[in-house]
């Protein structure tokens, strides 16, 4: 009877291990797949086939960690409770990893398992708020025309904001430029990594140096997100992924971190458009934060573009006598206001000894000038509701019907300045003699990049382009000219270059352009026709668009109408 309850106890306990290893094996299966496991390697694919996008080899404690997420996971498991110490430097190198599975398996957690280096990192830090900071297009450099992303901390105990923290993701270029730089991105041939640099450095990159507004949106993390934040920025220290333009940018991964401190899986849907486009990304975030509070900071030229409208004539007379003689003894507070930030914005070579003399002068004048600042607390409610670059539309005009296919295309009206650009649009219509639909038209490429000129300053606006003709070939575009506002209206006149197979032309043209709630016009007088469109946002990202093209040839006038929906 003893040998029977002996037998007894011992399949009950051997039951009872098997079944605890059971639970054990599923409840690391299944964490192995979390979006937090998964976001913290940055792993792409399905649940049977993983790559992380992490390339430095130091990254994983598995050899096979980088293609197996599970068996990632378990090898911190059985280094958390195994019986030899791991020491605090080891555990300080992978402390986001183990306090991640700690947090899930409590029951691996040893005294010796602390990292005094990120504790007193942390707590220096005292984040009170994440923000998503999103930086406006770069007016003279179409390539960056669709922003930039990063994030910043936020820490009520900084006197200033300016003096709190951010982290950005970026490529380590070294010295390359121009078609190298452009060529090796395209490739993914930069490491990219993140960088914890004080938020006054990035402001005075994006904003200052290069006119970008910025949009900042607090993410609303709870303590945890928070925390988990700093774990892996702690941890992911000089590890890297493959840079690349389009998809491996600032918004593509940022945008994972984002979800992986959201709990938010990514979509399992693949885009069809080859690339990450900074200001849909943040769009995509912003939709998972339910109350939104948005923080704005205008650049130096917006502020100045501010400044500029409420001059009167007689102090732009003032201001443009000191450029002539440099004598700023008789300008006032509010004049000396301005020539100081203009001369600081777009004087490269500056003179610093005529500077100081005005910072002089200034210093000697009553300290509120009487300009009314802009508003810093705003809705953001403009860039969440801005379409989305790809787009298909249907048209009718004299011909029949028709189809635009566009992947890529943006317009920015940035104050009184305009950044276009324009990739892989395709523009298909009827054949004359059949009903046959014909690729007539296809922009490979094309950009604009116009600022505004003031009382001041006449910067040079320019475009130019790549595409295709039916009958024609490939052909490029370019222009250039001087844009000014009067009156709400924008005008560009400019010198226009076309060439083809056929033949190559250089004409004067003249853009001129109207903005208002009820809709945008935009007017073309060129030496061949004279078109007038209308275009209008609708809902649901939609947009209505009106064209009458009238040949000074034909005298006869050619009507489109069609409808856009933007993706």
């Amino acid at each position: 009877m003893k040998i029977l309850h002996a037998w007894l106890t011992a399949i009950f306990l051997s039951t009872t291990v098997w079944s605890n290893q059971s639970d054990l094996d599923a409840k690391i299966a299944q964490f192995a797949r979390s979006p937090q496991w998964l976001g913290h390697f940055f792993y792409e694919g399905t649940p049977n086939v993983y790559t992380s996008l992490v390339e430095s080899n130091h990254y994983f404690l598995s050899k096979t960690g980088k293609y197996n997420p599970e068996d990632e996971l378990r090898e911190v498991i059985r280094r958390l409770s195994s019986a030899d110490q791991i020491t605090e430097e080891h555990y300080c190198h992978y402390i986001g990893r183990y306090e991640m599975v700690l947090a899930v398996f409590p029951e691996y957690r040893k005294p010796g398992h602390t990292c005094k280096a990120f504790e007193d990192w942390s707590q220096k830090l005292s984040v009170d708020e994440v923000r998503l900071a999103f930086a406006t297009g770069y007016m003279k450099n179409p390539a960056s025309s669709f922003g930039h992303l990063f994030l910043k901390l936020v820490s009520k105990k900084q006197m200033s904001e300016s003096l709190n923290y951010g982290i950005n993701f970026s490529a380590q270029t070294g010295a390359d430029s121009g078609a190298i730089y452009a060529l090796k991105g395209l490739f993914g041939e930069y490491p990219g990594g993140f960088s914890f640099l004080p938020y006054h450095q990035l402001i005075k990159d994006y904003s200052d140096l290069e006119g970008r507004d910025i949009w900042e949106l607090d993410l609303n993390l709870d303590i945890t997100a928070k925390k988990r934040l700093l774990l892996f920025i702690y941890e992911f220290d000089s590890n890297y992924i493959d840079y690349t333009f389009l998809n491996n940018n600032c918004a593509g991964i940022l945008e994972r971190l984002v979800y992986y401190l959201q709990n938010r899986a990514p979509s399992r849907f693949p885009s069809f458009k080859p690339w990450t486009i900074p200001l849909e990304s943040f769009q995509d975030m912003a939709a998972g934060v339910e109350v939104k509070n948005f923080f704005y900071i205008p650049s130096l030229k917006t502020q100045l573009a501010y400044m500029d409208k409420q001059l009167t004539d007689s102090e732009r007379l003032n201001i443009k006598e000191e450029y002539v003689t440099k004598n700023a003894s008789q300008l006032s507070a509010r004049e000396l206001d301005y020539v100081i930030l203009d001369k600081k914005i777009n004087e490269t070579n500056l003179d610093e000894n005529h500077y100081l003399e005005l910072m002089k002068a200034r210093s000697r004048k009553q300290s509120d000038t009487g300009f009314e600042e802009l508003k810093k607390g705003v809705s953001g409610d403009a860039i969440l509701k801005k379409p989305r670059t790809a787009s298909l539309g249907v048209l009718r005009d004299d011909n029949g019907i028709g189809i635009d296919l566009g992947f890529l295309n943006d317009r920015m009206i940035h104050g009184r300045n305009i950044s276009e650009i324009s990739a892989f649009n395709f523009h298909i219509r009827t054949a004359d003699q059949t009903e046959k639909l014909v690729l007539k038209e296809a922009e490979i490429f094309s950009f604009l990049a116009a600022e505004s000129i003031n009382f001041i300053r006449k910067p040079i606006s320019y475009g130019g382009g790549l595409f295709y003709r039916d009958g024609l070939d490939m052909g490029v575009q370019a222009n250039a000219g001087y844009v000014w506002e009067y009156r709400n209206l924008i005008y560009y006149p400019k010198l226009q270059f076309n060439g083809d197979k056929i033949h190559t032309e250089i004409a004067p043209e003249l853009d001129i352009l109207y903005f208002s709630k009820l809709g945008n016009w935009k007017l073309n007088i060129s030496y061949k026709d004279l078109s007038i469109e209308y275009f209008k946002s609708t809902r649901h990202d939609f947009y209505i668009n009106f064209v009458v093209v009238h040949d000074k040839k034909t005298l006869s006038p050619d009507t489109r109408f069609g409808v856009v929906k933007f993706f």
